[in-house]
């Protein structure tokens, strides 16, 4: 696929019955034609907090800077879960135990193990 949002909209078109995406895209999806679910948490699953980073000798440094406080304020947290984009306010609030990779092996595996997700997915 080409990304995430077009697992989810063929999964929603029945193209496919399983899709490998976020839950920002299911949300999405389900505003629009709605009847996406997704897995409940467990410990074989991987979470990826949200992050936002401001780029080192960026064109509009001011700017970045006031996207990235603005970001972090809990009430736009709030309203990334009210959407269905997060999964809590904080990761304290999250306490079903997730993966913890090992982000050096991943990185070193990342080719093989990305051309072998093409073998099992694509068609």
């Amino acid at each position: 696929m080409d990304g995430n949002s077009v697992a989810a909209q063929f999964v929603a078109r029945g193209e496919a019955e399983v899709g490998l995406t976020d839950s920002d895209d299911i949300a999405a999806v389900n505003r629009e034609r709605g009847n996406l679910r997704a897995l409940p948490l467990t410990a074989d699953m991987l979470l990826i907090p949200n992050t936002v980073a401001v780029i080192r000798n960026c064109p509009h440094p001011d700017s970045a800077q006031q996207l990235f406080a603005y970001l972090q304020r809990r009430a736009v947290a709030e309203k990334l879960v009210a959407a269905g984009a997060i999964e809590g306010v904080s990761p304290a609030e999250i306490t079903t135990p997730t993966l913890q990779p090992d982000w050096s092996a991943l990185l070193r595996d990342l080719d093989a193990a990305t051309e072998e997700m093409k073998q099992i997915f694509r068609r």
